[in-house]
């Protein structure tokens, strides 16, 4: 028996270490330029394997586009290992909301949850998870494409 003991030891300290480098800290978030046009908050997934920053100029653009008819606050949150999954999708996107919040978010501003290729299927599945939210806060939106540039081309082209 205690020769199951030290690797299951090691399993749940290898879990909790992953766990705590993980989410709550880890996001980025971008403030609008100005905020006196309405209010929008988005919450952008990760795809696997794609550090977050990579999304940044997207954001960024983005936030420039809708700049004449809204003010974007953009949030991209890390996931352990950059790979999105159910067990951190819900903190993720609570870290998210607080911190739009706390930056000057409307709370009554909708949010929407969007992301590339398996974020956005991560995405997905947390707003139909949070039926609550929908059409209230929550939108949800898929990218999906092979390569960031694709994907930044198929927005803003």
């Amino acid at each position: 028996m205690q020769a199951y003991l030290a690797p299951t030891f090691l399993f749940l300290l290898v879990v909790a270490l992953v766990a705590q480098h993980g989410n709550a800290d880890s996001l980025t978030l971008l403030k609008p330029n100005a905020t006196d046009k309405p209010h929008v908050g988005v919450v952008f997934i990760q795809g696997t394997q794609i550090v977050t920053k990579a999304y940044i100029p997207l954001m960024e653009k983005l936030q420039n586009t809708a700049a004449p008819y809204f003010s974007v606050f953009a949030s991209v949150p890390a996931f352990v290992l950059s790979i999105p999954e159910p067990a951190q999708i819900g903190s993720c996107v609570s870290s998210a909301k607080k911190a739009m919040y706390a930056a000057g978010l409307d709370k009554d501003a909708p949010i929407v949850v969007m992301g590339h290729s398996l974020g956005g299927i991560m995405g997905q599945d947390y707003v139909f998870s949070h039926k609550d939210e929908v059409g209230r806060m929550l939108r949800t939106t898929l990218l999906h494409c092979s390569c960031l540039h694709c994907v930044g081309r198929l927005l803003f082209c």
